[in-house]
């Protein structure tokens, strides 16, 4: 057994070493590999050898293709430098600057941390990249890639002064270099080079000078604040305008002028440099900041008695890629203390919502689009505070599902205008509190605070971000590049008194020293079985040139008084709530408080001038939600209003609010009684008297005698109806159209028209889910008959 297993390993062994002969053999016949070869395919540049010297010239920047082969595997990579024509590598290229000790341009591998720079040691980087072409950005005129401009010192050499003189700045240059490309392939082999030699040759471009919010004064004139953001950019070249405009870096430097002479105050002084700066078209310059290598530190023009001493003067030279340095460019400005931004609160952007504070439609001018919630009735959208009859913003809940969507910016911000409404565009511009004026600053963060403590953000730790002002308050300080930069949400907002304060910090560290302030209160509804007494709106505008109406109102308010002697009446006139300040240029705004209609048992929304069209669609929100939660609301209108509020309710209305009402608003269902069937004057007024539908109401008459154009017309035509097939089943009709008898005179009806208008439907009662109750009335009760009037009222309260 022994033996057995010695021969069969023996055999084994030497079957091995002949396989492994065998296919060293066979290897060392069939794998030698064929180098790729490369190519340049793009038409710029010429063949070395045919001319050292291209005659063409080209501008600076080139996009060379090329093209690698490989017969016997795949072109893995290509590497490419830039040579002068003696074949002296170019450290690095405007773009390219990363080369190793031969010139050949570095790039990230893939899955390279680019954080990380390409001449850093740590950077996963190689020679050689996957893309067929380069972007070359040709050093012209020298191979180093940078046209040093420097100021010279020279002495004089009688009398040692010092003076300083600037190297003469060429417009033009040119320089002459080879593009040099090789490729290697999936065995490690590389190609033998392909190269073109270029001329090229860069215009000098032309560079500017602002700062963030604009440009300065030619007048030298601009005061700007202790801290600014200068901003430079590169005009382009006209010559060549298919080439990118973009800066290599730029050159600056900051000097005084006296503001009388002009001349330079002090020696010249250091020339800096954004290059390898973050930003290289923006330079930060401030009070607060230290003189570096890399940045000058700002000081004031004025002294502490407010006299101009000197005047700041900017100048700067911007270097393209091709390092062409520009002619200097210089601005003009006055440094000065006692700048201060001035913070707003955008009231009518800051937008609540809760289960008893919300909209039904997107109010159009808010420049906040929330999404609405969605509840079992349809979008709910969030809306900003009612204003009560006391002046406060306010908002009513029952729970702790109220919030609060804050919004808030700068004095600036849209410009003069001052508020967030969609049409308005950024203007960015920081305005001085107490002057007006732009001061060239920008935001840079935001102090919250509620109720006297920071506000909670947990994005922003308190013990990073809070800080103490110098009176010992305590704040929240948010960068302007937080998710909460300029606008917050107060949350599980239940009843009390609120104060949000917000103030801007601008670049110079400036805080407003008068914050924005937004004070509201959340108050609880008051309770259906406490509500009391009623409250008379008076919507119309132009009421005093009804002569009946204040004699209808005294007598309507004396019955009240005598019948429900323990019932308030108590009286508002809707045209002196002037509440614009917290709703700007809004298409639509409310004057009327849910917190305040919560209070009453029952509201009458009156409207007696008969031309007049109200402003009642704008009151649809409160009157909606007041009627939601419980309340009782009698409409009476002149005979446009219906007419406007159907024309409008597309945009402004609330949506569901007709249900309430108990009929369709539309231009079908809402039609205004004004016929030509003749040509006399009274040849329209047909309306005589509201005939009721039931004998629970009485029948109200036109008070013809009391009123001049009713006694010369002894009728009423311009009112308006209802249809009757526009009804919801929620609704009861309560009083029709009362025609004159017909006739034979022009300004009487025919029977025809007798039956038709007295079809038509003048007063309705609808009665909700929630058991309370909506009366419309399409004609103005200061026409009609004073003592049915008050009984009609008399009937509805006591149906209430």
């Amino acid at each position: 057994m022994k033996m057995f297993n010695r021969n069969l390993l023996l055999g084994l062994f030497l079957a091995v070493l002949l396989m492994f002969a065998l296919s060293c053999e066979r290897r060392g016949s069939l794998n030698t590999n064929i180098p790729p070869t490369v190519q340049i395919t793009s038409y710029e540049g010429v063949d070395p050898e045919s001319s050292d010297t291209p005659a063409d010239t080209v501008v600076f920047k080139q996009k060379i293709f090329f093209n690698g082969y490989d017969p016997d595997g795949t072109v893995e990579g290509y590497a490419y430098r830039v040579k002068n024509l003696d074949g002296t590598p170019v450290l690095g290229t405007p773009g390219n600057e990363a080369t190793d000790e031969n010139g050949w341009i570095y790039h990230y591998r893939e899955g390279a941390d680019q954080s990380i720079p390409l001449s850093s040691n740590m950077a996963l980087k190689s020679i050689w990249s996957k893309l067929p072409y380069a972007i070359i950005n040709f050093p012209t005129p020298d191979s180093v890639g940078v046209v040093p401009i420097q100021t010279t010192q020279v002495e004089d050499e009688e009398t040692g002064e010092i003076t300083y003189v600037d190297t003469d700045w060429t417009a033009l240059y040119a320089g002459k270099f080879t593009f040099e490309v090789k490729c290697i392939d999936n065995r490690g082999t590389e190609s033998t080079s392909a190269a073109k030699n270029y001329t090229t040759s860069s215009m000098a471009h032309r560079v500017s000078i602002s700062s963030l919010s604009g440009t300065f004064k030619d007048d030298k004139t601009s005061e700007v604040g202790t801290a600014i953001i200068l901003q430079f950019y590169m005009a382009g070249d006209v010559d060549i305008p298919y080439i990118d405009d973009h800066a290599y870096y730029y050159k600056y430097k900051v000097e005084k002028i006296d503001p009388y002479t002009e001349q330079l105050i002090g020696n010249p002084v250091q020339v800096y440099s954004t290059q390898n700066t973050n930003n290289i078209n923006a330079v930060f310059l401030s009070l607060n900041e230290e003189e570096t290598n890399m940045s000058p530190r700002f000081t004031l023009d004025y002294n502490e008695s407010g006299a101009l001493i000197s005047i700041t003067k900017v100048t700067a030279v911007v270097v393209n890629e091709a390092g062409v340095e520009s002619e200097p460019s210089s601005v003009y400005f006055r440094v000065k203390p006692g700048f201060y931004p001035d913070t707003r609160i955008y009231f009518d952007d800051c937008l609540f919502y809760g289960n008893m504070h919300f909209s039904t439609i997107q109010m159009a001018h808010i420049r906040t689009r929330l999404e609405p919630f969605v509840s079992s009735q349809g979008f709910r959208y969030q809306m900003p505070l009612f204003t009560d009859f006391d002046g406060n913003l306010v908002a009513v809940t029952n729970d702790n599902s109220l919030r609060g969507f804050m919004h808030w910016g700068y004095h600036g911000e849209f410009g003069k205008a001052d508020n967030p409404q969609t049409t308005l565009p950024y203007e960015s511009i920081v305005y001085d509190e107490r002057t007006d004026t732009d001061y060239k600053s920008a935001i840079t963060f935001y102090d919250l605070r509620i109720n006297g403590q920071p506000y909670v953000y947990p994005g922003l730790p308190s013990d990073i971000f809070n800080i103490i002002d110098k009176e010992g308050k305590e704040w929240l300080r948010v960068p302007v590049s937080s998710p909460i930069s300029n606008k917050a949400t107060l949350a599980n907002l239940t009843p009390g008194d609120y104060v949000f304060e917000v103030r801007a910090v601008d670049l110079a560290g400036e805080e407003d020293r008068t914050p924005a302030i937004l004070h509201f209160k959340v108050v609880a509804p008051t309770p259906i079985d406490q509500r009391e007494g009623i409250l008379y709106v008076n919507g119309s505008n132009n009421y005093l040139n009804v002569p009946t109406h204040s004699a209808y109102l005294d007598s309507l308010q004396n019955h009240i008084n005598t019948i429900f002697p323990d019932m308030s009446f108590d009286i508002v006139d809707r045209a002196s709530l002037d509440y614009d300040t917290y709703l700007m240029n809004s298409t639509i705004y409310h004057k009327l408080s849910l917190s305040d209609l919560l209070k009453y048992k029952f509201v009458i929304y009156d409207s007696q001038e008969l031309s007049d069209t109200d402003n009642i669609f704008k009151e649809s929100i409160p009157m909606h939600l007041y009627i939601l939660n419980g309340g009782n609301v009698l409409y009476n209108y002149g005979k446009n209003v219906f007419l406007d509020w159907s024309n409008n309710q597309a945009d402004v209305m609330s949506a569901g609010f007709d249900f309430l009402l108990g009929f369709e608003l539309s231009e079908e269902s809402l039609m205004e009684y004004s016929p030509n069937f003749g040509s006399f004057p009274n040849s329209t007024t047909y309306f005589i008297d509201a005939i009721p539908y039931s004998n629970t109401y009485p029948q109200l008459n036109l008070n013809l005698e009391s009123h001049p154009t009713l006694a010369f017309t002894q009728g009423l035509g311009p009112i308006s109806y209802i249809q009757p097939d526009r009804l919801y089943p929620n609704a009861e009709i309560i009083y029709n159209f009362g025609c004159k008898d017909p006739g034979d005179l022009p300004y009487l009806p025919s029977q025809f028209e007798k039956e038709f208008w007295e079809t038509k439907v003048v007063g309705l009662k609808s009665t909700n889910q929630y058991g309370n109750k909506v009366y419309s009335f399409t004609f103005p009760f200061a026409y009609m008959d004073i003592s049915e009037v008050n009984q009609l009222i008399e009937t509805i309260i006591n149906e209430l």
